[in-house]
């Protein structure tokens, strides 16, 4: 059992470093050589993150295999009904990949006819809002309130929370949305409130692949959730 899980807890041990380094950072603020339009890369890569994210989520078999191989279950993403996908220029576009278990009825939601999977939508506004916030943050020179300490503070315990709190809580679509927003979120208060106290283009590549293993070990907890409820059927 175990052995089964090593995937999941090398995730969560993992990321569970990687914040309190990001908290522990906040105490000793120190300011580095910028080198030349390094705002403007990690921008740059970080906006390249959200965007990708956004079209990601569209595609959740693709994301299982780059996060896991061929080891995910593909019980719930299987014979999708019409109403959990949409065409575009005859690309399937599938938004709600669970099953019709009524295990899974706070998975998804409602909207007219299609079915929604609400963490996928939240990934989704999180990275478009991220998107807009890293563009202000860096090329229109908007200052985040000059509290940059409470800012990470604040993306460390969003993460934390969406991250871990599924695991213990079995939540409401509608707080499904909300934590799996503020996952995002809480990335771009992270790199933002390291920046202005670092401004270490270093440090912010490390944040950068940092967020790239917090998204994986949401979704190794999304798998972990999976796979509790199709072994209880």
């Amino acid at each position: 059992m175990l052995f089964r899980y090593s995937p999941l807890i090398i995730h969560l041990v993992i990321s569970n470093i990687g914040l309190i380094v990001v908290s522990f950072l906040v105490f000793f603020p120190s300011n580095y050589v910028e080198i030349t339009w390094q705002k403007q890369i990690i921008s740059i890569v970080f906006a390249a993150l959200c965007f990708f994210g956004m079209i990601a989520v569209f595609f959740p078999n693709i994301c299982s295999k780059i996060a896991f191989g061929n080891k995910q279950n593909n019980n719930n993403t299987i014979n999708l009904s019409s109403d959990k996908f949409s065409s575009f220029f005859g690309i399937k576009l599938i938004h709600g990949h669970h099953s019709t278990l009524k295990q899974f009825s706070n998975h998804e939601f409602r909207l007219r006819n299609k079915s929604i999977c609400a963490g996928c939508f939240g990934l989704f506004i999180g990275g478009f809002i991220s998107f807009i916030g890293i563009i202000m943050y860096n090329f229109l020179d908007i200052v985040f309130f000059g509290v940059p300490q409470q800012l990470v503070w604040l993306g460390v315990v969003s993460v934390v929370l969406a991250i871990f709190s599924p695991i213990f809580y079995n939540v409401s679509s509608f707080v499904r949305i909300f934590l799996n927003i503020f996952l995002i979120l809480g990335m771009l208060f992270i790199l933002i409130g390291i920046d202005i106290l670092f401004s270490s283009f270093g440090i912010n590549i490390f944040l950068i692949g940092l967020f790239i293993f917090f998204i994986i070990s949401r979704i190794s907890v999304s798998k972990y959730n999976h796979e509790k409820i199709y072994s209880k059927k």
